[in-house]
């Protein structure tokens, strides 16, 4: 009895031949669902591992907070950081001790030699490195600046 199906299935009373075949076809779909779930493994495990190596690339800074103290020119609506004032020599007479956030509020910018030189960020971690730091692998980075805005350098 032909259907014209190539995937006629006879019934109970199936030739011997017919039932081997779909025996045979059985255990080629089974051996294939078998073999794909490794390479679906590997395949997830090779991304995971390339995302974790692309974000040692992506370096992070941390900006200066509000509450860093700074020094600022009113006149010349600057703000300095105070390792700066030190490194270059610069004396801070005349300058009005405060916070960067309250400088901005005075309508007062970063000078632009120390916002150069890297004064107003801090290096970070990178993404990667942050992963590592949230689990415990890697220690904390020291930090610029303290809670109460004093600068450690």
């Amino acid at each position: 009895m032909k259907t014209g199906s190539a995937f006629f299935t006879p019934g109970p009373g199936g030739s011997a031949r017919e039932s081997r075949r779909r025996e045979t076809a059985d255990k080629y779909l089974a051996g294939r669902k078998r073999e794909r779930r490794p390479r679906g493994l590997a395949r997830l495990l090779v991304v995971v591992l390339c995302m974790f190596v692309a974000g040692f690339f992506f370096d992070n800074t941390v900006p200066a907070p509000a509450a860093a103290w700074v020094y600022a020119d009113l006149d010349q609506r600057v703000y300095y950081p105070p390792p700066y004032l030190e490194n270059s020599g610069r004396d801070a007479a005349g300058l009005l001790l405060t916070t960067a956030g309250e400088a901005k509020k005075m309508n007062c910018a970063p000078d632009p030699q120390a916002k150069s030189k890297g004064y107003f960020r801090q290096p970070d971690r990178s993404m990667s490195g942050r992963l590592l730091q949230s689990l415990g692998i890697l220690k904390p980075l020291p930090g610029r600046w303290n809670r109460d805005g004093t600068w450690n350098w």
